[in-house]
């Protein structure tokens, strides 16, 4: 660690207090994004729409639905004038195979770099902020919970 001083000019240890920052930090951000607080369902939604489904208007059902690949390939997008209904099953069949590639990597996929939904409730848990019953009950993070204990 290049250019961090973990002992002061008197020779007093500073790891705890640098560890207590970071922990600070960590626990800010997650507060701010607030992502524990989302069963995974509503994480999907919020990954995909950025924000919840049942709040998107049409404008904003049409301009999600029209950025989703429906060909095999990634070429064949909807046009914004599709009718509506085409639009509302394209974005409810990406948070259907969104949820489905959570659950099938046991809540670790992640794109881009980004913690994953599982770690994201986890480091949460750790950090002792309050996790709902309703996020915590579900399989996936029982199951990770119980195995860390």
């Amino acid at each position: 660690m290049k250019g961090l001083d973990l002992f002061d000019s008197v020779g007093i240890d500073l790891r705890p207090q640098v560890r207590e920052y970071r922990r600070k930090k960590s626990k800010e951000l997650a507060e701010f994004y607030g992502v524990y607080k989302l069963t995974l369902e509503e994480y999907a939604e919020q990954v995909v729409c950025n924000k919840p489904f049942s709040e998107l208007t049409e404008h904003e059902i049409r301009e999600v639905g029209r950025h989703i690949y429906r060909g095999k390939y990634g070429y064949d997008f909807l046009k914004y004038d599709a009718p509506l209904k085409e639009h509302i099953e394209l974005v409810k069949a990406k948070i259907a195979d969104r949820v489905a590639m959570y659950e099938e990597s046991g809540g670790k996929y992640g794109k881009q770099g980004l913690l994953s939904y599982t770690r994201k409730v986890v480091q949460a848990v750790r950090l002792g902020l309050d996790v709902p019953d309703h996020v915590l009950d579900q399989p996936i993070i029982k199951d990770l919970l119980r195995e860390e204990k």
